[in-house]
């Protein structure tokens, strides 16, 4: 129900001044936006958002599809994908491209210096998208969206969906259940997911709701909101799309923004996830490890 992906944010009149005429695409298109505006991209080092750049070229975090066809067994953070995005977010960061706050999962950082116009463009959550929109506005510039740009030489996945869910428990009393059904059913009536949009900024979760928007007029006078929509429905339903499965993803997450810090203060790409992929194989060891004895896993955070 508190469904989200991540999107590009751009200013508009650092674009226009530069003669830049459409939102950036691929890696290299935002590279050379950076360039003609002379003004950097930001984006907080977290987790999450490494996770949507290996997704986009349709690279796996763990064996068995992503822990979709069975128990994650094998976390890989050294990967070809992994490899390719290191490299070129350090690149791109050398080259004066990327503009680094300096604290990882710095959000509310890059954030900031995106509305304060000291970056061309930022990368953040879909749900926030208006609540910048309307800070940029009052900034005295548009914002605009458009989906994460990608690896133009690799092949394209999609992106992840993030959030939280409801679940129906089996093996209710056929009253509790039909209870429980109902209620569902009512959340997702394509009205009431609408508003849910319009209130909190939330992807409206079914196709009927997005029709709905549509008719509505509402993409039209809030297009900020359409990147994210149009994001999810161009993934191809993959594994890497849909995103990994594994015990302790929250840990093997801060392993990968860890590696990152170091990578772009200069380390070796390679020699930081490798070290990485080590690190994260014990967390996931360790949890499977306490499912198979019948325990609690020992971490349950959620990121």
């Amino acid at each position: 129900m508190t469904a989200t992906t991540a999107v590009l944010l751009g200013n508009t009149a650092m674009l226009e001044a530069a003669g830049v005429t459409a939102m950036p695409r691929t890696w290299g298109e935002l590279e050379s936006a950076c360039a003609a505006t002379g003004s950097p991209a930001t984006w907080a080092n977290h987790g999450w958002l490494i996770q949507q750049a290996v997704a986009g070229q349709g690279g796996l975090l763990t064996d068995h599809d992503n822990g979709r066809s069975g128990r994650a067994e094998k976390v890989t953070l050294d990967s070809a994908e992994l490899l390719a995005y290191a490299t070129w977010w350090q690149g791109l960061h050398e080259r004066g491209h990327y503009l680094d706050t300096g604290t990882p999962e710095d959000w509310g950082g890059t954030l900031r210096a995106f509305t304060e116009q000291r970056a061309a463009f930022t990368i953040a959550s879909s749900v926030v998208a208006g609540m910048v929109a309307r800070a940029c506005s009052e900034a005295g510039f548009e914002a605009v969206a458009c989906p994460l740009p990608y690896n133009e030489a690799a092949p394209r996945a999609g992106h992840l969906v993030s959030g939280q869910a409801f679940w129906l428990t089996a093996g209710l009393p056929r009253d509790r259940a039909d209870g429980a059904l109902a209620f569902l059913q009512y959340l997702l009536d394509a009205r009431n997911v609408a508003g849910w949009h319009r209130a909190a900024g939330f992807l409206p979760v079914t196709g009927a709701s997005v029709e709905l928007l549509e008719r509505e007029g509402w993409y039209d006078r809030h297009p900020i909101h359409r990147a994210a929509t149009d994001q999810l429905r161009a993934a191809d339903g993959s594994p890497a799309a849909l995103g990994a499965i594994a015990g302790d993803l929250a840990g093997i997450q801060d392993r990968l923004t860890d590696a990152m810090a170091g990578v772009l203060r200069g380390a070796d790409p390679g020699t930081r996830l490798a070290a990485a992929t080590v690190s994260a194989q014990r967390l996931l060891d360790a949890h499977n490890d306490d499912c198979a004895r019948g325990l609690t896993p020992r971490r349950l955070a959620v990121k």
